[in-house]
């Protein structure tokens, strides 16, 4: 950070002194991640939503990770047993989950 010679009081305009600048920058605190609700069982899921979106959930057991149906359908009665691997698939009733990420 610079600053103009003028800008400095005249009290400390003398040569020899030296001013001591601080520019901290302000603490940056990123948005929480809104996680997606748990999964839920007999429950009907979309792969294209009201808004355009596919439905997502994470598991309700030790949940985090993060699933996003692909094929639309109504969940079964029991939570599947869902893949640790990105990418992989999952099918649970009739509805088809990919894991997006892990948490």
């Amino acid at each position: 950070m610079s600053i103009k010679f003028d800008s400095v009081p005249n009290n400390i305009r003398k040569p020899g002194t030296y001013v001591e600048i601080h520019d901290y920058a302000p603490q940056y605190t990123p948005p929480a991640r809104k996680l997606p609700p748990s999964w839920q069982a007999n429950h009907e899921y979309h792969a294209i939503g009201p808004q355009q979106i596919a439905d997502r959930v994470t598991r309700a057991i030790g949940g985090g990770d993060l699933y996003k149906c692909v094929v639309s359908g109504t969940s079964g009665s029991v939570e599947p047993t869902w893949p640790r691997i990105a990418g992989w698939q999952v099918i649970d009733g009739t509805v088809t989950w990919r894991m997006l990420r892990a948490g």
